[in-house]
């Protein structure tokens, strides 16, 4: 009798489980789309088939978030660092929590319970001019009215060093950003694919506003992670993370993470 060992080629970077397969996005949103009529093109990151850890139930872009801080904080150091999670996501947290405890994590939102800042992220008042050195801010920028003034207070808050990493849904047949304030919920699915979107950014414009507020903006894929972090994490050929700095000059992404570590 011969035995097979099914390798296990994933190895999810949060919870370090080895895996055969991650699970597939709940069919909540594809069922919704079609229903209001919603036909998306290519996400940029999001592997739909392989979206979630079982284990730690990560999704694939918390996944991406891990994989950037493994490399931020690849030399321990004692240096303290103050961290705003802008909408956390559990997986993240409890990540950053585990692995480097040289992060001291605030959570921010309007409308979940138990966060240290009940704020809107177009007003966050309470918090001082550069006070963060780093901030995770994950598909919030498309629900917001103003998206513009939120990007500027993201910058206001941010030290003159510091690092935000930011993601919103990218579908990269979108050549033109579509927004809209106060559709209702059905003509948001129709329009933006889900029904609390205001707005579906095009990569490019996105892109131009974050630097229209001053912001440097670096995008991190497959070139910058490996393949092996990639295939291991089952992100998209396309997976993206976007990171941003105020720096005075622009520099390029190592020598920004060489900078903020020093």
């Amino acid at each position: 009798v011969f035995m097979f060992r099914v390798r296990k080629n994933r190895r999810c970077v949060i919870c370090k489980s080895q895996l055969n397969a991650y699970e597939e996005i709940s069919l909540f949103f594809k069922k919704m789309q079609e229903q209001y009529g919603y036909y998306p093109g290519p996400p940029e990151t999001c592997n739909m088939k392989e979206y979630l850890c079982p284990v730690c139930h990560s999704s694939d872009r918390d996944r991406l978030c891990i994989a950037f801080m493994e490399r931020l904080f690849k030399k321990r150091r004692e240096k303290k660092y103050k961290l705003l999670h802008i909408a956390p996501a559990k997986p993240i947290n409890e990540a950053i929590s585990l692995r480097f405890s040289n992060i001291l994590v605030k959570n921010m939102d309007l409308y979940m319970e138990n966060m240290d800042y009940v704020l809107d992220i177009q007003n966050m008042k309470e918090i001082m001019e550069g006070e963060f050195d780093l901030w995770i801010c994950f598909h919030v920028l498309e629900h917001v009215q103003d998206d513009i003034c939120a990007m500027k207070e993201l910058k206001r808050i941010l030290s003159d060093t510091g690092i935000g990493i930011l993601l919103v849904p990218l579908d990269l047949d979108q050549k033109e950003t579509d927004e809209a304030w106060g559709l209702s919920e059905e003509e948001n699915w129709h329009r933006f694919g889900q029904g609390d979107h205001v707005r579906k950014y095009a990569k490019s414009d996105f892109i131009k506003r974050l630097k229209s507020v001053g912001f440097h903006v670096h995008e991190l894929n497959k070139d910058f992670f490996g393949r092996k972090v990639f295939r291991e994490n089952a992100f998209s050929e396309t997976s993206t993370l976007y990171i941003v700095d105020k720096l005075e000059r622009e520099v390029s992404i190592r020598a920004l993470m060489k900078i903020f570590n020093q």
